[in-house]
């Protein structure tokens, strides 16, 4: 699950990247304002991923945000008026999503009390 969920992120992030004329014209402003829209659309989503690691397991909202991906991005195109660029940005949430997941982790870690190991106790008298 855990390679399935990064090499998905990496194809968002590689979305992100693509420019939309192969010609390469004017890519550098594209790929600023393609950045832009990336960190606009993640925002929202790091919160929710760092409380989602403090009440489940990674591999929970892994499972659950890739089933809404692959099912709700399909079922989205029939609407009128949905396109590519909608699903760029709906897509472009998951990076957030998986920023805020690191955060929660680190957050656990970072709070967790100190565990003893066993090779560290002073000897008794």
């Amino acid at each position: 699950m855990e390679r399935l969920w990064r090499l998905s992120l990496i194809l968002v992030l590689g979305l992100a990247l693509l420019p939309s004329n192969f010609a390469f014209v004017d890519y550098g402003a594209e790929l600023a304002a393609q950045s832009y829209a990336l960190v606009k659309a993640g925002m929202p989503f790091i919160p929710l991923g760092l409380l989602l690691m403090l009440v489940w397991r990674r591999a929970q909202i892994q499972l659950v945000t890739l089933a809404i991906y692959l099912i709700l991005l399909p079922a989205l195109w029939v609407l009128p008026g949905w396109g590519w660029p909608e699903s760029r940005s709906m897509l472009f949430a998951w990076p957030g999503l998986a920023l805020g997941m690191a955060l929660g982790t680190a957050s656990l870690r970072a709070f967790s009390p100190p565990t003893k190991s066993s090779h560290h106790h002073a000897a008794r008298p």
